[in-house]
């Protein structure tokens, strides 16, 4: 829309067959055909818009485009001989001078080099209107293919399946949803590089300028910067974990300053032998969570002891730019600080069989012993893409709500860059398929798409329905919450003022005995509702209350939408390798599309408002990244706050402390208790060190404006 991007298509002369032949996002411009018909060379901007480069593309679309130039400043207008045997282009100087360049051209090694690239699936998705199992299976089998790689968020593959995905909502006769194109844009960071300036020096006792990828590596989520040399102090394993009624505390700093020195720690977890102490001390033993309570106690830096992860640059959770420098180093090389300290343990080994099985928990000082590190860290963005399409019935008030269906099409590529992949032993790196998860829920809205777009059924509705394939579900719901942050800019108008209900699709591939149906306290209908269709579909199905889900329909319920997800649950080869095509029940699949359909019917045939919000009272024992906590707010943070230095609100429990307390949608919590929250992980620590049914100091911008409120945390229910 802005004119910054540009893809190459080509189409019949008499304007038929239109093909859209790459996907780079960018300013792709200039093509020209080779003579031999197979492949066509174009200007990009891929690598930037100071640096124009030349590259080829095959004329199906199918290959990655290879770079043919390779020079600073612009190279562009390409053009081929008759013969096919020279390439002729303009290249600019530095100078801003033009001149004409002449080379000869290896179509061979043209060919050669365009079969090399991965090639994506080749199918057409031919779909038949019905919804039957036939095309379900086939929509899996396209997605949860080798050839998209596990669609990661960002991907050149993720590029390619929403560009079909958008035409076919095009060809059955779906409007874009958003300005004039089905895909909707969003911005997230994808990706972490380690720069030249990267030094971790040893002084003191041991003196040694550490190797980076053999010695000590860089966290992901460390801050950039120079930092002084400092003293350094053994802290076990970093963690503090308050007592309960049968449990009693752990504390690694009790009786140790820290403040302005480097802590070392263990990156992992101890191992009591109490399986009830393993799991008390799992929900503090996370790195963003020992980093916060390092920063908290005023450390200089944190040295991470580990043999994992050290020879590349990899993400540790999250990419966001943390509070301190957070650095790895080798086991040998706390064996070589030790054997020089005058402390009890001259060994590595020594060391974690003191502290594994908590013989030993608080840490100790390393005397004469200081590091100094530089650290570069840059970070990527990338840009992630949801389609959505609506279907317009003729006769629509203009004041009729719509229905939205959606589902997410992303998933988590080899595992490698993500923190919640399972994959077991050898299985790690290998192409995670995503076909229950959530291929199966993409089936879902495309058969559905398909389905109600039919004349015949189309005249029936009367509300419009929206159908969505988001993207970033799996790094926090981004495509879905960035979609309904966009709807307010461009539409001048809250999205609950349009929608009357929106229903998600989440694994619905693996049907046993009943189907699931979450978050049905959203609206007071859904129960009633839920039941009728029971009845009706013949399918039982299985009604929980809870609304706060880790799935899509979250951002509709926090945007004031009553909303369910459908799923057939969990299983064995959920966020593995292992959850291909060929495991889906597909009669199932599609008798749990079926269901989705009739909640659909009842809703889009039906004139006046059908559903009615309920706040829900959030379940205090409910778990925040996958975490419990003693203390319970009722604040629901927004996941997708980019760029945003504390904690921002995208809305409080009904009747919580935070409702209270007079916190507010989109209110950034920036202190509480005195601790200053600068990200999530702040904000975790804050909550497991604050005492309950005591009156709390919590700051807020709220727009430009500091302002102070007081909260009363509770415990949460047992």
């Amino acid at each position: 829309p802005d004119g910054s991007r540009a893809e190459i298509y080509t189409m019949n002369v008499d304007g038929s067959d239109q093909q859209q032949v790459t996907h780079l996002n960018a300013m792709s411009w200039a093509p020209f055909f080779h003579p031999s018909g197979q492949y066509i060379v174009f200007t990009s901007s891929i690598l930037g818009y100071t640096n124009f480069e030349l590259f080829i593309v095959a004329v199906d679309g199918l290959s990655k485009p290879v770079r043919v130039t390779f020079e600073d400043s612009f190279d562009g207008l390409p053009v081929f001989s008759p013969d096919g045997q020279k390439l002729s282009w303009t290249r600019r100087n530095e100078k801003g001078e033009s001149q004409i360049y002449l080379a000869d051209w290896n179509h061979e090694e043209a060919l050669k080099l365009l079969g090399q690239n991965s090639r994506v699936p080749k199918t057409s998705l031919n779909l038949i209107p019905a919804i039957e199992e036939k095309d379900a299976r086939q929509i899996v089998s396209y997605l949860a293919s080798d050839e998209f790689k596990g669609r990661m968020t960002g991907s050149a593959e993720e590029r390619i399946y929403t560009d079909k995905i958008a035409m076919l909502f095009k060809a059955w006769g779906l409007k874009p949803a958003l300005e004039k194109n089905f895909i909707h844009d969003f911005e997230f960071t994808s990706a972490v590089k380690a720069g030249e300036k990267n030094t971790l020096i040893l002084n003191g006792r041991f003196e040694k300028e550490l190797v980076r990828g053999a010695d000590y590596q860089i966290s992901s989520f460390s801050k950039s910067g120079q930092f002084a040399t400092a003293p350094m102090i053994f802290v076990g394993f970093g963690m503090r974990a308050p007592a309960t009624d049968q449990l009693a505390e752990y504390d690694s700093y009790k009786d140790l300053d820290v403040k302005d020195k480097w802590v070392v720690m263990f990156a992992h977890s101890p191992s009591p032998e109490k399986p009830e102490m393993r799991q008390h001390l799992l929900v503090y033993s996370q790195l963003q969570q020992k980093v916060a309570l390092a920063k908290n106690n005023q450390a200089a830096g944190v040295l991470l002891i580990t043999d994992s992860g050290l020879s590349q640059l990899a993400a540790d959770g999250t990419l966001a730019e943390g509070a301190l420098p957070v650095l790895k180093i080798s086991t040998q090389t706390m064996t070589n600080i030790l054997k020089k300290s005058d402390g009890p343990y001259k060994t590595y080994t020594e060391l974690e069989g003191a502290y594994e099985n908590m013989k030993t928990v608080t840490g100790f000082k390393l005397n004469s012993q200081y590091a100094s590190a530089d650290v570069e860290l840059s970070h990527t963005k990338s840009i992630g893409r949801n389609v959505v399409g609506v279907l317009y019935p003729a006769n629509t008030g203009s004041k009729t709500k719509s229905l939205f269906v959606g589902a997410h099409g992303d998933h988590l590529g080899n595992g490698l860059n993500t923190g919640s992949s399972l994959a077991k032993g050898t299985e790690k790196g290998q192409v995670h398929y995503g076909a229950d998860d959530n291929a199966s829920g993409v089936a879902g809205v495309l058969e559905l798409a398909q389905f109600y777009s039919q004349p015949q059924v189309l005249k029936t509705l009367v509300r419009p329905i929206y159908f969505a394939v988001w993207s970033g579900e799996e790094l926090g719901v981004l495509g879905s919450a960035y979609f309904i942050k966009d709807w307010k800019v461009l539409k001048k108008s809250e999205i609950k003022n349009s929608i009357e209900a929106a229903l998600n699709m989440d694994m619905i591939g693996r049907l046993r005995d009943r189907l699931q149906v979450q978050g049905i306290a959203s609206a007071g209908q859904w129960s009633g509702l839920s039941e009728e269709v029971s009845l009706v579909k013949a399918t039982p199905l299985s009604l929980t209350n809870d609304p706060y889900l880790p799935t899509d329909s979250i951002s509709f319920y926090l945007a004031g939408i009553p909303s369910i997800s459908f799923t057939t649950g969990a299983h064995e080869e959920y966020h593995s390798p292992r959850d291909k095509a060929d495991t889906l029940n597909y009669p199932g699949l599609v008798k749990s599309i079926e269901v989705v359909s009739a909640f659909v019917q009842k809703l889009a045939t039906v004139k006046g408002s059908q559903m009615t919000y309920e706040k829900v009272a959030g379940d205090s024992s409910k778990t925040m990244s996958g975490r419990s906590f003693r203390i319970y707010l009722g604040t629901i943070p927004d996941y997708s706050q980019e760029g945003v230095k504390g904690v921002r609100v995208s809305a409080t429990s009904k009747d919580s402390p935070a409702e209270k307390a007079g916190l507010q949608t989109s209110d950034v919590i920036i202190e509480f208790d005195q601790l200053k929250i600068e990200n999530l992980y702040d904000y975790v620590f804050a909550l497991q060190s604050a005492k309950a049914d005591k009156k709390t100091k919590l700051v807020v911008m709220r727009g430009d404006k500091r302002i102070e409120l007081e909260i009363t945390p509770v415990l949460k229910d047992k």
